[in-house]
């Protein structure tokens, strides 16, 4: 009789194996439990783990910045006291104590440089420029003309000079002055980007976008004519072709938040745009916002743009407090104080609303008043009539420089005029 296989069944487990395994699913049941219970309160401190990581870093490089600016600042000081007339070491020394913040010590050191400006034409080119950086916009068209006076054939001082005249809103003056820097330096992007403002600033989009390519050209790789086809191309409700400009500036300069900003913006618009009534999609705009914030936190402009696309998504809540935050960034901004005023007017808050939408409407109508009385004076150069009201309208505004400007406009027509002369004098003094 054939013999029986042995048995293949599974030995019994030994006694008291059953009650550990049921010990030991219990344990990680109870820490599984524990895990997912906890899970929010993990991410949240990764995520504030995270961000004070960034701030730390942030902090860091700043302090780095502020050495080196400390150190450039002290060897500028240092090649001014070894060579007290030389003009560039004058010129370095003001470019470094404005970097600084310091702005009076700067213009102390140009008005050192002004007499031997008035004999150069390349010194006085390097005053005005600094001059205009520093927001005295008196000196920096006196030193800019006194360099094309000086040199009237360069086209560098036409430049200069034709950049500020569009800034004091002399439109013609100063697009006859950057054309012809223009044909004068045929490889330089630089009147062409100016161009390009005056036209759009004038609404001929199509026109600035021509010399925006042109600049483009003549410099490549440089991220800011992308950034400024992206707005020209946005503007033209071109909204592809923006979007692929701003992608260029950002392989360009990946870490530069405005970009991210502007990204921003122009998705939300073709996101408007694409909605066909409906609420649009913001998850691009918000994320590309985010982007800014972490590199830069207090830009209030991408504030606001989250405000914006949160009150077209239906979110008042968020809207309220991006707009809130944008406002107490830039309580200036006439803009940002409407938004905020009409939501809070909306969800009933009517004294604050009221409050904030007078004060928008006060600095709209400020604007509007600046913006025709610059206007009239740019269109009538050579009648003191307008360059008065606006030195008036800007010396009660607190706009020194502007209204400094403006008073010597009027004494460049009527020399003994003593409402000018005096004022002048007393803006001067002021301003230090």
């Amino acid at each position: 009789m054939p013999s029986r296989p042995p048995s293949t069944r599974p030995a019994s487990p030994p006694r008291g194996a059953q009650p550990r395994n049921r010990l030991l699913l219990a344990a990680l049941a109870l820490a599984l439990l524990v895990f997912l219970a906890t899970l929010p309160w993990q991410v949240r401190n990764w995520r504030e783990a995270s961000a004070m990581r960034r701030d730390a870093a942030r902090q860091q490089a700043r302090l780095q910045q502020l050495q080196q600016a400390r150190d450039a600042l002290s060897h500028a000081q240092d090649a001014v006291r070894a060579a007290p007339d030389d003009p560039n070491a004058r010129l370095a020394l003001a470019a470094q104590l404005l970097q600084s913040g310091d702005t009076l010590g700067a213009a102390a050191q140009l008005r050192s440089l002004e007499p031997a400006a008035r004999q150069s034409p390349d010194l006085a080119g390097a005053v005005a420029e600094m001059s205009q950086k520093i927001g005295y916009i008196d000196r920096a068209v006196a030193l800019a003309r006194q360099a094309l006076r000086l040199a009237p054939d360069s086209p560098e001082a036409a430049l200069r000079l034709g950049v500020l005249d569009l800034q004091i809103d002399r439109q013609t003056e100063g697009e006859a002055l950057l054309s012809r820097a223009a044909r004068a330096l045929p490889t330089s992007a630089e009147p062409h980007l100016a161009l390009a403002l005056a036209a759009n600033q004038s609404g001929a989009y199509q026109d600035a976008e021509r010399e925006l390519r042109t600049a483009d050209r003549l410099r490549p790789g440089d991220w800011h004519i992308a950034a400024l086809l992206a707005d020209n191309r946005s503007a033209q409700g071109r909204d592809a072709e923006a979007l692929q400009s701003v992608a260029d500036a950002l392989r360009l300069a990946p870490q530069e938040p405005s970009l991210y900003a502007r990204q921003a913006r122009i998705l939300l618009d073709a996101a408007r745009r694409q909605s066909a009534g409906g609420p649009p999609d913001i998850a691009p705009a918000v994320a590309a916002a985010r982007q800014c914030l972490a590199l830069d936190p207090s830009n209030a402009e991408v504030h606001d743009t989250l405000g914006l696309a949160y009150r077209d998504a239906g979110r008042e809540a968020d809207a309220r407090r991006e707009w809130e935050q944008a406002h107490a960034l830039a309580p200036d901004d006439a803009t940002l104080g409407y938004n905020l005023a009409r939501l809070r007017l909306a969800q009933g808050d009517r004294a604050a609303g009221q409050a904030l939408l007078a004060e928008a409407a006060r600095a709209a109508a400020d604007k509007d008043d600046y913006d025709r009385l610059v206007a009239e004076a740019g269109r009538s150069p050579d009648d003191p009539a307008p360059h008065r009201r606006l030195a008036r309208w800007c010396q009660g505004h607190h706009h020194l420089s502007r209204a400094i400007f403006e008073w010597q406009e009027v004494l460049a027509h009527l020399p003994q005029d003593a409402e000018a002369r005096q004022s002048a004098a007393r803006l001067l003094r002021q301003r230090g």
